[in-house]
């Protein structure tokens, strides 16, 4: 099961216009780690994305990185005095801050009616409303408060906050489908699971957009155990089986996923890495390149394939790679002069450098190679070639 969600907030307020989600959910929602951040750049439109124009606008703005009582004056004088749209900012962030300290009536008195003043910030808003109605006991106003965010404003993240405290199942299911990377949507799921663990579509929804998270290896064991699953799915619960380093699991569940030119180069990396059968892995990176010769891992395959059989079979696979994949060539070049030099083919090992530093000459792989010389030459008190 996923780690639970904490309770910690964090507030940030910005620009009139834009950014008005990112201010409304960091402030909103519990943060997971660093899951928020990378919703965020998930959920956010062009139109919403944070800039330092913006940010150097706001007196407001630079306030957020202080504490609490640090900013409580100067937020007041904003909120009292200020001009419009930080003054909105102000009386939201003062607000919030009054919340965090269990003031809830000052929070009101900053809150009612701000949502009208500030509407980009108006799902947030009437959170935060709701919150300060719950802390006061009006449970009946903060609901009312919450079923109004979700009649006016569904189609905002905010609503998975209010579907949330309200806690109903209807809405929940309007939330997983709706909003299925939100992390409080993985809190419906993971408390659905946790009274019923065997339903694949939830698990399925937690490794698709929640797989950052820890304890989701947990949920791919689980989804493996129950099986009735379709190719595309054991294509995705492998994908993140290899992206947390289960290559033997992820191996074992892309046999069953569609053949692309991924599955199989993982396969075959996958079998390779238990070291049990290295002629099967040889195998399926063949069967990898002439099924898929132009996809990358086809490049990939071959650079493997340049690690095991004869020397002639390595310098055909190198040549391969250096003619067709251009983006891993320098390292292919790299490799093919140092096995000419052991092979003492000194004339070709020379060329081939000579290849790799007149046709990828900013590579990292020439730039290394061109150090390296000079340093020989630094060495045998050639300081001019050295520096040249």
């Amino acid at each position: 099961m996923l780690k639970k969600l904490g309770k910690k907030q964090v507030y940030l307020l910005v620009g009139a216009g834009v950014c008005a989600f990112l201010a409304g959910a960091m402030v909103s929602a519990p943060q997971i780690g660093k899951s928020v951040g990378q919703w965020l750049k998930l959920s956010l439109s062009a139109s919403e994305q944070l800039s330092e124009f913006n940010l150097t606008k706001s007196d407001v703005f630079p306030l957020v990185s202080q504490s609490m009582p640090q900013r409580a004056s100067k937020l007041t004088e904003i909120a009292e005095k200020g001009s419009s749209p930080d003054q909105e900012r102000a009386r939201y962030l003062l607000a919030s801050d009054y919340i965090e300290s269990a003031q809830a009536n000052k929070a009101l008195l900053l809150l009612t009616g701000l949502e009208k003043r500030y509407p980009v910030l108006a799902p947030y808003i009437l959170l935060k409303q709701a919150q300060a109605e719950d802390m006061l006991g009006e449970k009946g106003k903060a609901s009312d408060l919450r079923r109004l965010i979700l009649k006016q404003y569904s189609h905002t993240p905010a609503s998975v906050k209010a579907i949330y405290l309200i806690g109903q199942p209807k809405l929940q299911d309007q939330a997983i489908a709706e909003f299925p990377r939100h992390p409080l949507t993985w809190e419906i799921i993971q408390k659905r699971l946790q009274a019923n663990p065997y339903q694949t579509k939830l698990e399925l929804i937690l490794v698709k957009y929640a797989s950052e998270q820890p304890g989701i290896v947990g949920v791919l064991d689980q989804l493996v155990k129950e099986g009735n699953l379709k190719p595309e799915d054991w294509e995705t619960i492998a994908g993140t089986y290899w992206a947390k380093d289960q290559f033997t699991k992820a191996k074992d569940a892309y046999t069953k996923a569609p053949s692309t030119a991924t599955s199989l180069y993982r396969i075959a990396r996958g079998t390779q890495l238990e070291k049990q059968d290295p002629g099967k892995a040889i195998a399926i990176y063949k069967q990898l390149v002439k099924k898929f010769p132009k996809e990358k891992e086809a490049g990939m395959a071959l650079m493997r394939l340049a690690e095991a059989g004869t020397n002639q079979e390595k310098i055909s696979d190198l040549n391969q790679v250096i003619n067709h994949f251009p983006l891993i060539a320098p390292t292919a070049l790299v490799k093919k002069a140092k096995l000419l030099q052991t092979l003492k083919s000194n004339q070709l090992a020379i060329a081939t450098w000579k290849v790799l530093l007149s046709k990828y000459s900013t590579s990292p792989e020439s730039a290394e190679y061109r150090w390296q010389i000079a340093g020989n030459k630094a060495k045998a008190k050639d300081y001019v070639g050295a520096w040249q």
